[in-house]
């Protein structure tokens, strides 16, 4: 009965072995359909492809002869292949040691093959695919051991990143004209590198970013043209390279960016056209900033910040301001009014509003502070009320449910608050 208990043991390790076997140190390149078809047959028990894999070919019309792979020890590049329309075929592929390439593939409408996929060592790229609508994938990827690059023109959302809560690499979502949402990356809170949102033509908000709290390059937000707010970085709290909001014509507010507090290189507001304040990056610590560029935003009036204005009375490096509206047109104004105290805030301020959330009305508690002026923005940072005479006493009762800023200003100083309206 023992010699025949270890004879099926033997059996089995023997025929586990036979098969699923690494294969292939060199790698393999599938540039024609037969190729795909015949792997199986060619490579018998081969599940473990060790270096890198190419599918190349113009006539590849699917992968359904690489079932067996449940691993590749390098790179898989899915490139050129005008044929393919899905991936169906790598649904039993779980590791990949190196990069996944997925470059302009001009008939690939899904990635939704990849569902079992859970490691990825090192980038990331699916770019150039005209007809990939959705990602619809990598649901299994907790974290990216490099960049992530995404860039396709029909794109709509990003949904199939959903449980990726860092990437070790930068964050690259460019060039994808359809995309007006960024839902599927709400649980990423820490881009090691940079973070670069560019040329995404139809995009209005960030809105797949509030969990995200630490970015350690640069921070790039620019050529968006539908992009009015920024109010989904609200956790945001450090840029460990250059801050870069550039060419947004529709951006009307910064606010979002409250809780910014250290940007590790050069601060730019370059060419935001409808942008009137600076109102949402007070709290960055001046001595952070290496060089500070405001110039060429038409409608920017409010520059005078606390962070602007403590910078300017103490730069570290290079200031250019210029061209902007009135009040910010160069330096000059900016220190004059920075001077005559304008919006200032008032630290650890013991004005409080109340209550909050509010439904119809809140209520200002002075601690003998002169109030002159009430106004309320809304997320999108446009003007909602005003008040000249205010009260302690404020009728909100015409206005949505939401997050608002209130700006209180004295005769000496601006005090900003915000109010929940449900």
């Amino acid at each position: 009965m023992k010699k025949l208990i270890i004879n099926i043991v033997l059996f089995v390790l023997i025929a586990s072995s036979c098969f699923s076997q690494p294969c292939l140190p060199d790698g393999i390149e599938f540039n024609i359909q037969t190729q795909i078809d015949s792997f199986q047959i060619n490579y018998p028990n081969c599940t473990e492809i060790e270096g890198d894999v190419f599918v190349n070919g113009n006539n590849i019309v699917n992968l359904y002869g690489l079932s067996v792979l449940n691993s590749i020890g390098g790179s898989l590049h899915i490139i050129n292949s005008d044929e393919l329309t899905d991936l169906i075929g790598l649904e039993n592929l779980t590791s990949i040691g190196g990069t996944l390439d997925i470059y302009s593939n001009i008939a690939l409408t899904s990635l939704t093959s990849l569902d079992n996929l859970n490691h990825i060592g090192e980038d990331v790229a699916i770019v150039s695919n005209p007809n990939l609508t959705t990602l619809g994938a990598l649901n299994n990827i907790n974290s990216l051991n490099g960049d992530l690059n995404i860039w396709n023109t029909a794109l709509t959302n990003l949904s199939g990143l959903n449980n990726v809560t860092s990437i070790e690499g930068d964050l690259i979502i460019r060039f994808n004209a359809t995309l007006s949402i960024i839902s599927g990356l709400n649980n990423l809170t820490t881009i090691e590198k940079d973070f670069w949102i560019g040329s995404n033509d139809t995009l209005m908000d960030l809105g797949g970013f509030n969990s995200l709290t630490t970015i350690g390059g640069d921070f790039w937000i620019e050529y968006n043209k539908s992009l009015t707010n920024l109010a989904d970085l609200h956790n945001v709290t450090s840029i460990g390279g250059d801050c870069k909001i550039d060419w947004n014509v529709s951006l009307t507010s910064l606010l979002g960016l409250e809780n910014l507090t250290s940007v590790d290189g050069n601060l730019y507001i370059l060419v935001n056209d409808v942008l009137t304040s600076l109102i949402g990056i007070e709290n960055i610590d001046a001595a952070s900033i290496d060089g500070l560029y405001i110039y060429y935003n038409t409608s920017l009036s409010d520059c005078e910040v606390r962070s602007i204005c403590d910078y300017i009375s103490n730069p570290s490096g290079e200031i250019k301001i210029h061209d902007n509206d009135k009040g910010c047109n160069n330096q000059e104004e900016v220190e004059e009014a920075c001077l005559a105290g304008v919006t200032l805030p008032i630290a650890n301020s013991s004005i409080k509003i109340y209550p909050n959330p509010a439904i119809s009305e809140f209520y200002i508690s002075n601690q003998d502070i002169r109030i002159i002026e009430i106004t309320i923005y809304n997320q999108f940072g446009q003007a909602v009320f005003t008040n000249l005479k205010p009260d302690l006493k404020i009728d909100i009762s015409s206005l949505n449910t939401g997050i608002y800023l209130i700006d209180l200003k004295t005769d000496k100083h601006r005090i900003l608050k915000k109010l929940m309206i449900k």
